[in-house]
């Protein structure tokens, strides 16, 4: 095989890797973005049990209600807490992958 073939075939490889990159990239800002739109649905959820726990007449309901609004917004806080987590590791796969593009 002369040195110009190789020349190509190692070219193709590494375009072929950095297409494979390309796709993975794509599909992990892809989720990203999906991640965030989800969080601010449930930044959208606590605020609304925050105002309500907030409303001057809150400490006139049941206790049992009270108690819900509160688990509620203590739930809704706790699976916001877990998708910023896991924003920040896709984020760190989409560092490396840059890193793997243009390193």
């Amino acid at each position: 095989m002369s040195n110009l073939s190789r020349l190509d075939k190692i070219n193709n490889e590494f375009r072929s890797n950095v297409n494979d990159l390309n796709k993975t990239l794509l599909q992990q800002i892809e989720n990203y973005l999906e991640q965030q739109a989800l969080i601010l649905d449930y930044i959208k959820k606590a605020e609304a049990q925050a105002i309500i726990a907030l409303s001057d007449d809150f400490l006139n309901y049941n206790s049992h209600i009270i108690h819900y609004y509160l688990c509620a917004l203590s739930d809704i806080l706790e699976i916001i807490l877990g998708m910023f987590e896991g924003l920040q590791d896709d984020f760190t796969e989409i560092k490396n992958i840059f890193y793997k593009i243009f390193k």
